[in-house]
């Protein structure tokens, strides 16, 4: 029986961590590691919210590095030496598939009840395991957050899967991220999502703890119980159901061609105002990027100015993706844009 009423400790002591890197860093290789040539990363903790070098906007606090993801890299990340060699992976392979899922369930406010969010924990840990799959429950930061995943033997179909976690999503009332974000990748969301790896925290001296049905474990009972996921199989997904055409929303052109009054401000929101508000897994990350890409490219616009319009625009959807994930977009446009800097202005 699940005890309810468990609550994570907080925990520092990276010993355990520390002295099975090696272990934790093939395991993940095997098991975690959709793709190779791209991984989730983090700035040094000084560096961020600085100016950046080329004077477009300010140093994020995580992005996604393009370079290969090594045996090497995945220790140093479980060693928790440093906060900027903590790691995340993509949840989709080049070719659609998934070694895992997940569900992230955050509490970045003070001001969110941290029992609430551990409810939700505790639904989507009894709906995946409702079906048969073996729920890998960590907490994510030591106050509030959680991770929820599901692991495989060997890769599934990213678009059945993003139905599935869709479908548990709906079962238990849950409005937060889920990975894969997109039934599939396309030209403009190449690399997709990623997450955080079980370890130490980004920002925090925390190390993860795990659920084991009962109990939350930590140090070395925690690694153990990480180590001994071999993933369930594949089969256990249901194939999603056939695509329905979807209806064509309007959106503006790149960038209007007609500014309207109130100069640069009234062509900006004349251009927002005209971005389609969206439910989660409705193409969100699509018109943000888009809408990015208009701000800081097109217009040329410091990511200080381009913020508060991407925020007027995500106040609109439902559930709203948040500054941080707004910020990972926005330096996707600069990465990826594929206008010069001031070419719409």
């Amino acid at each position: 029986m699940i005890n309810r009423k468990s609550t994570p400790v907080k925990t520092h002591d990276r010993s355990a961590w520390y002295r099975c890197a090696g272990d934790l860093a093939a395991w993940a290789m095997e098991r975690l590691v959709n793709r190779q040539d791209a991984h989730g990363a983090y700035t040094r903790p000084e560096e961020r919210g600085k100016d950046r070098q080329d004077g477009k906007g300010k140093v994020p606090t995580s992005y996604t590095s393009k370079k290969e993801v090594t045996v090497w890299k995945l220790a140093r990340h479980y060693r928790g030496e440093s906060h900027h060699h903590v790691m995340g992976l993509h949840s989709t392979s080049t070719d659609n598939r998934c070694l895992w899922g997940a569900f992230d369930i955050d509490r970045h406010a003070d001001a969110t009840d941290p029992a609430a969010t551990l409810a939700f924990a505790m639904r989507l840990y009894r709906a995946v395991l409702s079906r048969g799959f073996r729920p890998l429950l960590t907490d994510s930061n030591g106050r509030g957050g959680y991770h929820q995943r599901i692991l495989f033997r060997r890769p599934a179909p990213s678009r059945d899967l993003h139905h599935l976690l869709r479908m548990i999503a709906g079962e238990v009332g849950f409005k937060g991220e889920q990975f894969p974000k997109q039934a599939n990748l396309s030209e403009r969301t190449r690399f997709g999502n990623w997450l955080r790896l079980p370890g130490l925290h980004h920002t925090r001296p925390h190390f993860a703890t795990v659920f084991d049905g009962k109990n939350w474990l930590a140090g070395a009972a925690c690694v153990e119980w990480l180590l001994s996921f071999t993933g369930d199989s594949p089969a256990l997904v249901p194939e999603a159901p056939p695509e329905t055409p979807k209806a064509v929303r309007p959106f503006p052109p790149t960038w209007p061609r007609r500014p309207p009054g109130n100069g640069l401000a009234g062509r900006i929101r004349a251009y927002v105002d005209a971005c389609p508000n969206l439910a989660e897994g409705e193409g969100r990350d699509d018109v943000a990027y888009r809408l990015a890409a208009f701000l800081v490219r097109d217009l040329g616009l410091p990511d200080h100015v381009a913020l508060p319009w991407l925020e007027r625009w995500d106040g609109g959807n439902s559930p709203p993706k948040g500054r941080d994930r707004l910020l990972e977009i926005v330096t996707n446009a600069h990465n990826y844009g594929r206008h010069g800097y001031g070419e719409g202005a």
